[in-house]
């Protein structure tokens, strides 16, 4: 996604109040969305997050909500939706959600579609500080899946560059 097209998603999305309640919606401060604008590309969690409130607002009229999930509402949503889940599971919060809407191998299936590393989630998941945007795009993919049954489209899986050869200065100085 590009700053040009996250512009236009939140004039859509938010057609009365803008950048502003971007912000709030992805849980960032609104300098950052700022800064969102002025990159080349935004960020994978926050493109996940606006191509999902983009979906419930073109085919179900729903609007994005002001705040992200906290571990609890996450909770509270997943017991909603499928009762049992977090018991079968043994999950709780964000994790119970991936589960419930990527299934097995959630982890991967969910770090591929919000672009975003798996050591960076998991970082966030065990100190309890899922960032805004990952929060968000969680959300609505849970959303998402309760109203059609759908997983997010998992993008393929593109092969990583070559590790470039250490230069031969580098291996004489760790020699």
């Amino acid at each position: 996604m590009t700053p040009v097209e996250l512009q236009r998603a939140a004039n859509e999305l938010f057609p009365d109040t803008g950048a502003g309640t971007l912000a709030d919606a992805l849980g960032v401060d609104y300098t950052t969305t700022w800064r969102y604008f002025q990159r080349e590309t935004v960020p994978g969690p926050v493109a996940a997050a606006i191509t999902a409130w983009l979906q419930l607002s073109s085919q179900f009229e729903i609007a994005p909500p002001r705040k992200p999930c906290d571990t609890q509402e996450f909770d509270r949503l997943v017991e909603l939706i499928s009762p049992g889940t977090k018991e079968k599971s043994g999950l709780s919060g964000i994790e119970a959600a991936a589960f419930l809407v990527f299934g097995d191998n959630w982890k991967g299936k969910f770090c591929q579609c919000a672009k975003i590393d798996a050591s960076t989630l998991w970082r966030q998941i065990v100190n309890d500080n899922v960032s805004g945007p990952v929060a968000a795009a969680m959300r609505a993919w849970l959303m998402i899946w309760k109203l059609t049954g759908q997983a997010p489209q998992v993008p393929a899986s593109s092969k990583k560059p070559a590790k470039k050869k250490m230069p031969t200065y580098a291996r004489l100085l760790l020699d």
